[in-house]
């Protein structure tokens, strides 16, 4: 699969497959099917490495804010 235009990774239809199959058929073995064949392949967050991140953007904004204050 190719990389979508503004999203930051390919696509990933496994889960699609997975409720598919589920839900819109009803086919609870071919769902387990799926699940055993691609379960696990998807990147793990790691939380520590968002939150950093996070508190790192929110204090850049804020010091943004307080040049412009005091101006």
């Amino acid at each position: 699969m190719e990389k979508g235009p503004g999203y930051p990774d390919t696509a990933n239809s496994d889960a699609y497959l997975i409720g598919k199959a589920r839900y819109k058929d009803h086919d609870e073995e071919r769902a387990r099917e799926y699940e055993a064949k691609y379960s696990g392949k998807e990147k793990q967050i790691n939380f520590e490495v968002v939150n950093s991140v996070a508190v790192y953007e929110i204090k850049k904004i804020i010091q943004q804010m307080r040049e412009i204050l005091e101006k």
